[in-house]
């Protein structure tokens, strides 16, 4: 009897713990969302920037590339700086030689290509925004990403990351894409007013 008795308090703490984990791991995720907002502050603040680039003569499409550049090396820099760190003190390094080549040479290959893509969508964006005018950084924001999440989201399902996941997981991500979409449409409807 003891013996059941232990095995369900270890069951339950092993789900407790889980649980733990998986709260830890969205207040990440939530995090990670609330600091993306920076970019758009950066657009928004850095209008100055933006001003004295036409002032100079840059085009209105570029305009706002400075803004990036600096956005980008900072960000760069964080990167590069947390990625070295976490390999180090892993002592990981070495995991990437020992790879056969030829999944070395596929993995950095999609990782160009994903190093080239996202700062691509980020200067779309800003091209858009100064070109919408005073509504770009209203407009332009969540639209960007909304469909960088849907963008994803395909992905996701080609990709057969889904697979095998659990069913709650499933919901809340159709919850939090419903979510999504009615901002949206709250954002566009209000914008009519």
């Amino acid at each position: 009897m003891q013996v059941t008795s232990g095995a369900a308090t270890t069951t339950a703490d092993a789900a407790a713990t889980r649980r733990r984990i998986f709260a830890a791991d969205i207040a990440w995720c939530l995090l990670g969302g609330v600091l993306s907002s920076m970019l758009q502050f950066a657009f928004v603040f850095g209008g100055g920037l933006v001003d004295v680039a036409r002032d100079a003569g840059v085009s209105k499409v570029a305009a706002a590339m400075p803004i990036w550049l600096l956005c980008f090396l900072g960000n760069a820099f964080g990167h590069l700086a947390y990625s070295c760190a976490e390999l180090t003190s892993n002592d990981a390094w070495g995991l990437f030689a020992s790879a056969d080549r030829k999944t070395t040479a596929k993995s950095s290959a999609l990782c160009v290509a994903m190093a080239v893509g996202m700062p691509f969508h980020i200067h779309t964006y800003g091209i858009a925004a100064v070109l919408m005018g005073d509504a770009g950084a209203v407009f332009a924001w969540p639209v960007v990403m909304s469909s960088t999440v849907f963008t994803a989201q395909l992905w996701s399902v080609f990709l057969r990351e889904w697979d095998g996941a659990p069913r709650e997981a499933i919901r809340c991500n159709a919850a939090s894409l419903v979510v999504l979409v009615s901002s949206v449409l709250v954002v566009s409807v209000c914008s009519f007013y």
